[in-house]
């Protein structure tokens, strides 16, 4: 069934995609890439539902009121709602009759996690294909100009997940080009 609504046949009439949101480079790489897959053939006239991650009304207006703006300079088509997420229970209301899922990737303790550090291995049957996500580096999503942005606190944890994700697998820590709290290295020594 999975596989079905992937499907490039005819018989699939309605797709859906699903993006789970918190501001950041992780959440902007997942509307990023949900809004290119609407580009792919046969996926022209897929709905790309957004939910904004809240953490209580408050953020939830504020949150919603980003994804807006961002949706406007990046000139993406989508829905947009917030979800006060109370756990995996969250995915698999809003998101199970979804075509594809866009989740932001966490990593704790070598387990792979929702939004809010809870375990998605039991949410993950009842969900659709779904792609986690986790950004390298700082996406800028605005059409009118080719400049990074500078970090934000929401950038400082998507870098502190990488960071996690890459000591979870033995790795060290990575780094971006566009990072400000990491100086530059030291240039080379003057050849002789």
């Amino acid at each position: 069934e999975r596989a079905e609504r992937m499907s490039p046949l005819p018989t699939v009439t309605h797709r859906r995609i699903d993006v789970w949101w918190k501001e950041g480079a992780t959440g902007d790489l997942c509307l990023l890439l949900a809004h290119l897959v609407t580009r792919s053939p046969g996926w022209g006239s897929a709905v790309v539902r957004v939910h904004v991650i809240a953490e209580g009304p408050q953020d939830a207006e504020t949150a919603l009121a980003k994804l807006r703006t961002l949706l406007d300079d990046g000139r993406i088509d989508a829905e947009a709602d917030s979800v006060e997420y109370d756990g995996p229970a969250s995915l698999v209301e809003h998101s199970s009759d979804a075509t594809i899922v866009f989740l932001p990737l966490r990593i704790r303790g070598g387990r792979l996690v929702g939004p809010q550090g809870r375990p998605l291995s039991e949410a993950l049957e009842s969900l659709p294909i779904t792609a986690h996500v986790l950004a390298g580096e700082d996406i800028d999503l605005d059409a009118d100009h080719d400049q990074p942005s500078p970090d934000t606190e929401a950038s400082q944890a998507d870098k502190s997940a990488r960071a996690e994700a890459a000591k979870a697998n033995g790795q060290p820590a990575p780094s971006t080009p566009f990072s400000t709290d990491t100086p530059p290295p030291p240039p080379p020594p003057p050849a002789k």
